[in-house]
């Protein structure tokens, strides 16, 4: 049985255990929010947890409103991150950092700037600065023309991150800061391609989808390769997707693995039929893994051996799915949760995704059918 203190792969992260430490607004660097001394005891002190996730880290002066909060922005912070990442390292840990911008609860008597945010809507209760507690002023909206300068922030603070030793990032989009201030209604009143849907909102202009999708593709031709006719990925970089949407469709696909491989495979963006190891869990390939109410688990280990090939057929019309692992049914007509949310049904369409879990994959004969919602199969 799985327990807290068993090795899990976070994405490129290999944690030696699952307990993630949450990040902790401590207040220790300096006014020009560069780390100090005292952080680096700080967070070589909770080095055995399977990772760290640092304490909220500003992208820029114009998003950090907290005093003595730490920042990525500068030479002088990248160089004094870098004894933190070090001695977390040192103790054998694993640390990321939380990139930050606090949009419109800031105050300019930290910032020395106007605070920014979605729309021109004042937060309620005050900011903390070096003088006190102050009101929060009105925020100034964003012009379209400066989201992708914002953009290029984040992503300069995330390169300066690397440059620290982190071992990645993590982007904070919730409790209220700029990226929840587009995603909220009510404080999102745009009228603008940010404003209005919850789709609208959180959607990418044609310029970023091309920019991030040429980076996903050059990641994808780095780790995925296509060798004697089988589709094969080294364990690095990203899970592989489908150009397109699928509604109701029928997959047939042969899949191989190693021992402890681990893997599934998407259906419309939700995880997963579930390919590992048997031995893991003692629990065969198959199952509907992130099920919770309904069936997860495949009623018979239908695996052959591992590092021989598998062949899945797999069939999903609207929420309903079935799978059959070397010609045995090992999933009937069950429903697919969604993951996400699990109070909404699955989506009605989406990608189909071949899962990266960070180890080698084998698949070949890949086979796709679009079924019509007319036809009874």
């Amino acid at each position: 049985m799985t327990t807290l203190f068993d090795p899990i792969q976070l994405g490129a992260i290999a944690a030696p255990n699952r307990i993630l430490m949450a990040p902790l607004t401590r207040a220790r660097a300096t006014r020009d929010h560069v780390p100090t001394a005292l952080m680096v005891d700080y967070y070589r002190q909770r080095a055995s947890a399977g990772l760290i996730i640092s304490e909220a880290t500003g992208i820029s002066r114009q998003g950090l409103g907290w005093p003595y909060a730490p920042g990525l922005w500068s030479e002088e912070q990248v160089e004094a991150w870098k004894p933190v990442t070090a001695a977390v390292h040192d103790a054998g840990g694993r640390i990321v950092a939380q990139l930050w911008h606090m949009g419109r609860l800031v105050h300019p008597a930290v910032t020395g700037e106007d605070p920014v945010s979605s729309s021109a809507i004042a937060a309620p209760g005050h900011a903390h600065t070096y003088e006190g507690n102050k009101d929060y002023p009105t925020p100034r909206p964003l012009e379209v023309s400066e989201i992708p300068q914002l953009l290029e922030t984040y992503a300069h603070a995330a390169r300066n991150a690397r440059a620290a030793g982190f071992d990645g990032v993590q982007i904070h989009a919730a409790n209220g800061y700029l990226i929840d201030e587009f995603l909220r209604n009510g404080v999102n009143q745009r009228t603008d391609d940010y404003g209005g849907s919850p789709e609208n909102r959180a959607k990418m202009t044609a310029e970023e989808l091309a920019k991030d999708q040429a980076a996903a593709d050059k990641l994808m031709n780095a780790h995925w390769s296509v060798q004697d006719g089988v589709l094969v990925f080294d364990g690095k970089g990203k899970s592989l997707c489908t150009a397109k949407d699928y509604r109701d469709f029928e997959m047939y696909v042969d899949w191989k693995i190693k021992e402890k491989g681990d893997s599934g495979i998407y259906l419309r963006n939700n995880p997963q039929v579930q390919i590992w190891d048997p031995k893991l869990g003692n629990v065969g390939s198959g199952g509907l893994y992130n099920n919770q109410k309904n069936p997860s688990k495949p009623p018979v280990i239908a695996d052959n051996p591992v590092g021989e090939w598998n062949t899945f057929r797999i069939k999903m019309v609207g929420e309903k799915v079935w799978v059959w692992l070397n010609g045995v049914l090992v999933v009937d007509n069950v429903t697919l949760e969604n993951y996400w949310d699990r109070k909404q049904p699955i989506f009605s369409t989406g990608q189909i995704e071949l899962q990266n879990h960070g180890n080698t994959l084998y698949f070949k004969n890949v086979f796709l059918r679009e079924i019509a919602r007319n036809l009874h199969v």
